[in-house]
């Protein structure tokens, strides 16, 4: 099919309610500063989903570990050692 001058566009939304299911100790204003942190820094290859918005949350807003259960710690100890593991995976030569 060759390329014509139409286009058509989808549009996915995430919110700053999105964010507070990931991170709830976050207000609305640190919220948005999340959100326009993931607009910035998102990998179109990766995309936005749950764990980006809680690893941009993350990196802006380092959670205290004394104020999160040891079991929800080692979840997201866990989830980003997966991540950096997935990182490492895409970096590797075919």
């Amino acid at each position: 099919m060759p390329f014509s001058n139409e286009s058509y566009f989808i549009d996915i939304r995430w919110s700053t309610e999105d964010v507070q299911i990931v991170r709830p100790d976050l207000d609305f204003s640190e919220c948005v500063k999340v959100l326009d942190y993931v607009q910035e820094n998102h990998n179109a290859e990766v995309g936005i989903n749950w764990d980006v918005l809680l690893e941009s949350a993350n990196v802006l807003y380092p959670e205290i570990k004394s104020d999160t259960s040891e079991e929800e710690q080692n979840r997201r100890d866990d989830y980003r050692l997966r991540h950096r593991e997935h990182e490492q995976e895409e970096k590797r030569p075919y």
